[in-house]
């Protein structure tokens, strides 16, 4: 899993986007796979992103930082058939391909507390297991409907995505009419 984002991050600007790239690299399989989307309402749905304080010793885990961590994909509840093939949260992927989509951040919320000026920061997607997957095509699944919180690894190996890139920012000051403001981050 890769990530990107633009270079500047004003925690006073509203939302930050970060593109999210998951690229299925099967090693000696050529078979496609089809997998519920793991990043799709990223923060309540499992995977793990975090903060980190970079020093000249490295990157510092920020421990009180918890955004993108969440409950599992299937919630316990009624149990709702799903019918893979048609919905929108489960994706295919052939060896090779790519998956893409774009996450908001909101710095005001999610990292004021968190930063201080002056300092560098990283941000980074730390590795999940995939909740649901199997092999083939997303149609192969048009007439085997699955109960979601009954869909578990049991039948299959898990499969993880392994942790993405840093992208690194680092806390300074805005211009706004002349003046210097202390909420903003340029990456």
């Amino acid at each position: 899993m890769s990530l990107e984002a633009k270079p500047r991050l004003s925690l006073s600007s509203g939302s930050y986007d970060v593109n999210v790239t998951l690229t299925y690299n099967p090693g000696t399989s050529s078979q496609p796979i089809t997998f519920k989307d793991p990043i799709i309402d990223w923060g309540t749905d499992g995977i793990s992103f975090a903060l980190f304080r970079i020093e000249e010793d490295g990157y510092h885990f920020i421990e009180n930082y918890d955004a993108g961590k969440g409950p599992p994909y299937f919630e316990p509840g009624p149990k709702d058939a799903v019918n893979v093939a048609q919905d929108t949260e489960f994706v295919e992927l052939k060896p090779g391909e790519s998956y893409s989509q774009s996450l908001s951040l909101y710095p005001d919320e999610d990292f004021v507390e968190d930063f201080e000026l002056g300092k560098r920061y990283a941000y980074r997607f730390l590795g999940e297991s995939l909740e649901w997957w199997s092999w083939g095509r997303k149609e192969d699944f048009r007439n085997k409907p699955v109960l979601e919180n009954s869909i578990s690894r049991a039948f299959s190996p898990s499969l993880v995505v392994p942790a993405s890139n840093y992208i690194e920012l680092e806390s300074g000051r805005r211009r706004e009419a002349g003046k210097a403001h202390p909420s903003s981050v340029v990456a």
